[in-house]
């Protein structure tokens, strides 16, 4: 995947921050558990498809 561009716009009430990181820095970033498992299944996902992030 690559950035394209764009602005983030973080709901304030549910975010602290968001940002772009390469995947490799992405489960550092990830505070809870629940979203670490989604990015790994997603990423997962996108592998079986041959699409390099």
């Amino acid at each position: 995947m690559k950035y394209k561009g764009g602005e983030l716009n973080p709901q304030k009430e549910e975010i602290e921050a968001a940002e772009w990181v390469p995947a490799e820095e992405v489960l550092d970033k990830l505070s809870f558990d629940k979203d670490k498992k989604i990015y790994n299944i997603a990423m997962q996902k996108l592998q079986k498809l041959k699409v390099h992030a």
